[in-house]
């Protein structure tokens, strides 16, 4: 299936990797507020009622802390809501603190950790547009699209058969 949006996560390439498992799954939290993206719950042959999740693969990528800047003022040209996780909040334990963490700063001069967003497909694209076919490295990525194939943390299009 081709979806006309995208779920993108930014993260910064010298976390760690609980960090990047950590990031991702609070900046995805927030895409997931928007009800566009989530799919329908799930139910078991016993009837056993699970979740929804979202609808649609999720593309996790990396890059420098002036990568992950110039993708935030993209984001930001273009009107995208989209969830920030700055470093100051590895700090704190709980929404509040996390909260009052954000508020104080600066938005140019945060260093983040990473941000996510859900956009139409061509506007997430512009926003990534620093991302080259050669420079793309993906941690994960979550989808069925068997037009990519891993060779070790880059993500490259598949070798015709």
């Amino acid at each position: 299936m081709v979806f006309n949006t995208k779920i993108v996560v930014v993260l910064r390439d010298d976390l760690a990797p609980w960090q990047c498992a950590n990031v991702t799954a609070f900046l995805v939290g927030g895409v997931a507020s928007d009800s566009t993206v989530i799919g329908k719950p799930y139910e078991d042959a016993s009837g056993k009622k699970y979740l929804p999740l979202l609808r649609q693969p999720v593309f996790v990528l990396e890059g420098t802390v002036e990568e992950l800047k110039r993708t935030y003022d993209r984001a930001v040209s273009r009107d995208v809501a989209f969830s920030i996780f700055p470093d100051d909040i590895f700090a704190t334990n709980n929404d509040d603190d996390n909260r009052a963490a954000v508020r104080a700063l600066d938005p140019a001069s945060m260093k983040l950790a990473g941000l996510a967003f859900h956009a139409d497909a061509k506007v997430a694209d512009k926003i990534n547009q620093w991302i080259t076919t050669t420079s793309l490295k993906a941690i994960c990525l979550f989808s069925h699209d068997e037009r990519f194939r891993y060779w070790g943390r880059r993500l490259t299009p598949a070798m015709p058969s």
